[in-house]
């Protein structure tokens, strides 16, 4: 093909991008790879145009070949970003955006991305650098002032969040993620009806959005009648509507027929919305128990009593763990309503600053703990550095940060080590109520809770894992307790926890329902009513439906 027939083509290939028409120029930039296989302009157009139509993998094979012919092409490299933040790979995604803006600096948009790639592997602050930035380049840019918002509301900065999401919604009145943003920050808030009042806003614009229902169902219950319901349930019809918003949709409908007491339609739509989950989801189950299991024979006895006191001595960081649903978030409001405490919710900091620290050794694998070497060096600066984190999201006058990230069990052992002298609070709830209402959420990072019997599996072995930990653990720092007995003995069970924590009683702690924070978990609007019993044997209404689980289970239902 002449070089003028080929520009003729790329541009007729541009034109069907800018209509709309990915299939057509797809077709056209392959055709004109089957005769220049190695065109950096078809490669790179191919990739845009497979990675807009959600083709990740493919795209970021397309847009990688033409960046090996001009490595410094920043639409590429953006390109190539967004197709690896779509395979959720993004750490690659944030160094494309980087290598894109070190070519150039002064690009808004690679910013804003750069931004969302920062705040996805929990670097808040950063995230919001990349966001000012972009805005000095771009004022009124409304896709920064939202992700900004994201950013200040991760830092706990909430006013000026709800202060960045006005801007966007003022710089651009239809961007319905701002206004459904908002409504999940006043939610957490408790601030219901305004709330209720975004996000019924963001449905008005984009009524086919189906995660805007989960929000709306979140707030407060959804009466059947309700015409949203009937929305929910055309869209559920809609061939058009895609499998992640059909999960999404049942997962609503679930809910909304669960609080109006017909747990067989609730149930019904939680199994086609778990299914969903389960078939797109990568989960290992053989592995992931296995990495479980072998825990103890990693923090032996020998190891974690060679080790005591390496790690950096603070007493501040109070952790709260246990698995979802379990009355973690009960614990952590009613700790958080002592006047020496700040609860600085699910962080996940811990985790976060360990995968950013290449330096921290391995165990030496001979049983024996160099307390001066490298390995001991390392988990003090882990320690160090977990709490320069938590800092930047508590008020200086703490004596106590609550860190509620419940995957946190899994890693109590490098806990142990890098914060000795940190208390521990475990809960534990009754397993059939607990599965249940697991099964009932949809939660993004934990695949286990999309199957019934890989659910029971897996309470079981964190179960396990728990017992051991309690084995090797002195009583003063690590304390069990069961929400049934917080439930039944509020006054007793407060008072035991806050002694824990090695702070005088404090009788507003009684009183957590009328404390105002911030809760970011799905129990936000629970912990803002005075301690109830109703979630107690929830599991009996679906009891007919649990066989697979309760096979699971075995004797731990009889507990």
């Amino acid at each position: 093909m002449g070089e003028l027939g080929f520009v003729k083509t790329v541009r007729r290939e541009e034109e069907l991008v800018r209509r709309g028409d990915l299939k057509g120029a797809e077709r056209l930039y392959r055709r004109t790879l089957l005769g220049a296989p190695r065109s950096f302009d078809a490669l790179r157009g191919l990739g845009i145009v497979l990675q807009r139509q959600g083709r990740y993998a493919e795209a970021v094979e397309r847009l990688s070949a033409a960046l090996e012919r001009r490595p410094d092409d920043t639409e590429a490299l953006n390109e190539l970003g967004v197709a690896q933040g779509g395979l959720d790979e993004w750490a690659a995604a944030l160094e494309s955006f980087s290598r894109s803006l070190a070519v150039d600096p002064e690009q808004p948009r690679t910013l804003n991305r750069r931004g969302i790639a920062h705040l996805q592997l929990g670097w808040s602050t950063l995230a919001l650098e990349d966001f000012d930035r972009s805005l000095a380049l771009a004022p009124g840019y409304a896709d920064a002032l939202n992700n900004r918002g994201n950013a200040l509301r991760d830092i706990r900065r909430e006013d000026e969040a709800l202060a960045s999401y006005d801007l966007a919604l003022a710089a651009n009145p239809e961007l319905a993620d701002a206004s459904n943003n908002t409504a999940t920050l006043l939610r957490e808030m408790g601030r219901f009806d305004e709330a209720k009042a975004h996000v019924e806003h963001a449905i008005a614009l984009r009524p086919k959005v189906s995660y805007f229902y989960l929000q709306l169902v979140a707030i407060a219950p959804v009466q059947p009648s309700d015409p949203h319901v009937a929305a929910m349930t055309k869209l559920l019809a809609d061939p058009g509507t895609s499998d992640l918003e059909r999960i999404d949709l049942n997962f609503a409908l679930g809910k909304v027929f669960a609080d109006a007491g017909e747990p067989d339609r609730a149930f019904a739509h939680l199994l086609e919305a778990n299914a969903g989950m389960r078939g797109i989801v990568d989960y290992d189950e053989a592995t992931t128990l296995g990495a479980i299991e072998a825990l103890p024979g990693v923090f032996t006895p020998e190891l974690l009593e060679a080790a005591a006191g390496i790690g950096d001595p603070s007493e501040q960081p109070v952790f709260i763990m246990g698995m979802p649903r379990s009355g973690t978030t009960l614990v952590e409001q009613i700790l958080a309503s002592h006047p020496q405490i700040f609860g600085a919710g699910e962080t996940e900091l811990f985790g976060h600053i360990l995968g950013r620290a290449p330096t921290v050794a391995a165990d030496p694998g001979d049983g024996t703990v160099d307390a001066t070497g490298l390995w001991a060096d390392s988990m003090r600066r882990l320690g160090a550095d977990y709490l320069a984190a938590l800092h930047e999201r508590a008020p200086p006058d703490a004596l106590r940060i609550l860190d509620k990230s419940l995957p946190n069990w899994r890693i109590m052992g490098l806990i142990r080590l890098a914060l000795p002298n940190a208390r521990i609070i475990h809960l534990s709830r009754d397993p059939l109520d607990c599965c249940v209402s697991c099964f009932s959420r949809q939660f993004a990072d934990l695949p286990y809770t999309y199957d019934l019997a890989e659910l029971g599996r897996h309470y079981r072995a964190q179960t396990r894992l728990m017992d051991y930990w309690r084995s090797v653990t002195p009583e003063h720092i690590l304390l069990q307790v069961r929400y049934e007995d917080v439930v039944a003995d509020l006054e007793g069970q407060a008072r035991r926890l806050v002694a824990h924590c090695g702070l005088e009683w404090d009788a507003r702690c009684l009183d957590f329902h009328k404390t105002e924070r911030r809760v970011q978990t799905a129990s936000a609007n629970q912990v803002r009513q005075p301690i109830y019993d109703s979630s107690i044997g929830i599991w009996r209404a679906y009891e007919t439906h649990l066989g697979p689980l309760i096979e699971a289970l075995g004797p731990l239902t009889a507990t």
